[in-house]
């Protein structure tokens, strides 16, 4: 297995500081380097300063994503030139933009978000059978594997900025995660949506690390 980088990447889309911006801190002192045995690979430039709209793309901050995401892309493919495994920790899941323009071409995304139209399936089948059905499908392609943190339920995880019901628990995050995280193929994994303004005791954060560690263990 490649070595693991930890790359944080505190884009907030929003422009506004709604605290997703903080996460990578917070989980940093939640221990999530020492956790994940990993090589810190520091902090890409990638701050929302702008919340004003552009008026031609709807887009928010436009200047500052586009060099947000140019950074994080440089940092990813550094990485992976190296033979490392970049885990992007953001911020939210606009450093994807950032993250596909340093993949190969044809690589493949493992998208784990909060939708609740999709859950019924992984609790009919299993997690960890959704998971392996998963990383078969993008055997034959590298691939990535984004965590947004709020597919969790609410009662799992209130720390995020949209926190909604019928999510899933921590065992059967890790369950469906892991499969993917020891697929061969695997480039990378960014993890979002985190908010530490939402975790004044920081036990959350905790929580967050603990299931990444287990992803790995």
């Amino acid at each position: 297995m490649a070595r693991l980088a930890i790359v944080d990447t505190p884009l907030d889309c929003s422009g506004a500081g709604r605290g997703e911006q903080d996460a990578p801190a917070a989980l940093r002192a939640a221990g999530v380097v020492e956790r994940l045995g990993a090589r810190d690979a520091g902090e890409v430039d990638a701050r929302i300063g702008d919340p004003r709209r552009d008026p031609e793309t709807g887009v928010i901050g436009a200047a500052d994503v586009r060099r947000a995401s140019a950074a994080i892309a440089i940092r990813v493919r550094e990485l992976l030139a190296a033979g490392e495994c970049p885990v992007v920790i953001g911020g939210d899941c606009t450093l994807l933009l950032g993250v596909f323009g340093a993949l190969p071409p044809g690589s493949g995304l493992w998208f784990v978000d909060g939708h609740a139209d999709f859950y019924d399936g992984v609790r009919e089948r299993g997690a960890a059978r959704v998971g392996r059905e998963a990383a078969a499908r993008l055997a034959r392609a590298p691939a990535w594997l984004h965590l947004d943190l709020d597919v969790l339920d609410e009662a799992a995880l209130p720390a995020v900025s949209c926190p909604q019901p019928r999510g899933l628990d921590w065992d059967e995050l890790v369950a469906l995660a892991r499969p993917l995280v020891a697929a061969p193929n695997l480039l990378g994994v960014s993890v979002a949506d985190f908010n530490p303004d939402r975790d004044p005791g920081g036990g959350d954060a905790v929580r967050v690390v603990d299931a990444l560690a287990a992803l790995w263990a």
